[in-house]
């Protein structure tokens, strides 16, 4: 069966918005959840982002894995500091894990606790077989994000795997998308398109605030290599591939490439 890729973004659509959890005011807030990523036998990378009371200064933060089979052993916790320059982002590769283990991770800044997450390390030797969710073309204004919302209620998934166009560069009235009938009360954040470090802050934001485009990074871990980008129109921007690296390089849960 032919499928058409650009079309197939529809399965991404039709459904209800959810709005981002509020933030107390002066209170830190996790609007944009906690995902997993890049798993090992022996370590996973964690991940967050920890809105500011008042931007401009640091947070500090710690963090927590628990083992989901309780059994004695395999905690681990740790803390660090995040601030403007990495855009309040928390990345962590947990190490020392056991192979095949199911974990639940948290983070915490100021008394305020994140959401709890859930990921598994790979497995020790031979594998029965292996449950994968796919997933590409995440375009914001064409249509809410349903599928990944079937991905998270699925009875098993190992991991989820995002292949590619987890955001878009376009933007703005009359670029690719903006025809779709929810596009008005979705528009880009910036609504233009995107090239500088800030601008690619702000729209991975955009997505990471709607819950139902975080729950599988929540639900599961998952690889979100090559989800940056969409064909760009503008022309002369020869530093964009910097800009997308040291985005990836703190907005997601991945690993730096060697």
């Amino acid at each position: 069966m032919k499928v058409d890729r650009r079309k197939a973004i529809a399965l991404l659509g039709l459904g209800a918005a959810t709005p981002a959890m509020a933030q107390a005011a002066g209170k830190v807030a996790f609007n944009h959840g906690v995902a997993s990523g890049d798993p090992l036998q022996d370590r996973v990378v964690i991940w967050t982002r920890i809105t500011p009371a008042s931007p401009g200064g640091t947070v500090a933060y710690r963090w927590r894995v628990n083992p989901v089979d309780r059994r004695a052993g395999g905690a681990k916790q740790g803390s660090g500091v995040t601030g403007a320059d990495r855009d309040y982002t928390a990345k962590v590769d947990v190490t020392g894990l056991d192979p095949g283990r199911a974990y639940t991770f948290e983070f915490e800044a100021e008394g305020v606790t994140s959401p709890t997450g859930r990921t598994i390390t790979l497995p020790k030797g031979g594998t029965k077989d292996v449950v994968l969710a796919v997933a590409s073309c995440t375009l914001y204004p064409n249509g809410y994000f349903n599928a990944y919302r079937a991905i998270a209620d699925l009875p098993r998934v190992d991991a989820v795997l995002h292949l590619g166009d987890y955001i878009y560069e376009y933007g703005g009235p009359g670029s690719y998308g903006m025809n779709s009938p929810v596009a008005g009360e979705r528009p880009h954040d910036p609504p233009r398109e995107i090239i500088s470090l800030a601008d690619y802050r702000q729209r991975h934001a955009q997505y990471k605030a709607d819950r139902t485009c975080r729950r599988p990074m929540r639900a599961r871990p998952g690889s979100w290599r090559g989800t940056i980008t969409r064909r760009p129109t503008t022309a002369g921007c020869t530093g964009r591939r910097t800009i997308r690296r040291r985005r990836r390089a703190t907005g997601t849960p991945a690993r730096r490439r060697r």
